[in-house]
């Protein structure tokens, strides 16, 4: 999975950082709620107050529901969607993880100062 630059993120005014390990987590905190489209590998050591992972491949939502729940990770929901319609409330996430471009829908569900990070492979 590779990435491009983060023009879209940053033409809609949004603090982009690029990363390419989740546990450099710095904007995360303890009571964060962060969405991540899609699921990326690595959310299971990420310590946040929510975590919302959207992704259109069933089997990945699949392995991750039951990897959350081995790991006893309550604070964890899958589920399908992307990027262009998210299925939550204005202003609710601190934090976004992001494989593709930022968009609006991102924006709309951030709170105001939340910060997008644009997952880059180490492939």
């Amino acid at each position: 999975m590779g990435f491009k630059s983060p023009q879209r993120a940053q033409s809609l005014r949004l603090p982009v950082r690029r990363k390419r390990n989740l546990n450099e987590n710095e904007d995360v905190e303890r009571n964060s709620k962060v969405l991540m489209i899609p699921i990326l590998p690595g959310w299971q050591g990420m310590e946040c107050g929510q975590l919302v992972g959207l992704s259109e491949d069933l089997d990945q939502i699949d392995v991750a529901r039951a990897l959350a729940e081995d790991l006893g990770r309550v604070d964890a929901m899958f589920m399908v969607g992307n990027a262009s319609e998210i299925p939550w409330r204005d202003g609710y996430f601190d934090v976004a993880y992001v494989g593709t471009a930022s968009t609006e829908e991102v924006k709309r569900v951030l709170k105001a100062g939340g910060v997008v990070h644009e997952w880059q492979s180490e492939f």
